[in-house]
């Protein structure tokens, strides 16, 4: 779910707050994303990024909505069927934010 600069950035976070004390990095990245999704809640919330997943009234209109914290949120309609595609999605989309702001 990390890729490119972000990922570095992301592996240097993941040891500097002692997260390999509970699991080393080769075992995270195979675990369920349903596993990962709090470990990289809290990373884009150290970013100022945060990932927020809201449902409509139908259990299958996933939406996500993510915050920069003192800019614009960037939101999308609706239109994911389950939960896991919105995570997908939403942490695609914080991937590309944080590598933009690294390649600035």
């Amino acid at each position: 779910m990390v890729t490119g600069k972000n990922k570095e950035q992301f592996e240097k976070w993941y040891f500097d707050n002692d997260m390999n004390i509970y699991m080393d990095l080769r075992s995270f990245y195979l675990l369920p994303l349903s596993m990962q999704w709090g470990v990289y809640l809290e990373y884009y919330d150290s970013l100022g990024i945060v990932i927020n997943l809201f449902n409509s009234d139908s259990p299958d209109n996933w939406g996500t909505y993510i915050l920069l914290v003192g800019k614009k949120a960037i939101q999308s309609a609706y239109k994911y069927k389950t939960r896991q595609e919105a995570q997908t999605e939403a942490l695609k989309k914080a991937n590309e934010i944080v590598n933009e702001r690294l390649n600035d």
